[in-house]
């Protein structure tokens, strides 16, 4: 089980790390039992280049279509104008690798070769 953090590319990366820290810390508030279980017994975060802001609006979609684990991070309107930052899923390797290889790691390769 990992957690994989897609954040905006256009931030600086010391940004990324802590809007990374910003979405980690929200979705294990949430306190989902899948959450639960990877916070006590895995914890590995993979951090990604998530694209722009649309790229981020298309993995929201993509996210939301499945049953993972999510949370997104934005910052307030007087900081960033509501901007998304960060989108996190924890994702079971075992049961959902081949959907992650369809519908996000094609979206990793590509946010990575446009950085």
């Amino acid at each position: 089980m990992k957690c994989y953090v897609f954040v905006h590319s256009h931030l600086s990366s010391i940004q990324k790390g802590i809007q990374a820290a910003h979405v980690v810390a929200q979705l294990v508030w949430q306190n989902a039992p899948v959450t639960d279980i990877w916070f006590r017994e895995h914890k590995t975060i993979v951090l990604l280049e998530g694209g722009n802001t649309q790229s981020l609006a298309d993995l929201i979609v993509a996210v939301g279509r499945t049953d993972f684990e999510s949370s997104i991070f934005a910052e307030d309107e007087q900081t960033l104008d509501n901007l998304t930052t960060a989108i996190a899923v924890i994702v079971d390797m075992n049961r959902h690798h081949d959907f992650l290889e369809r519908n996000f790691l094609t979206k990793i390769d590509e946010a990575s070769l446009a950085s």
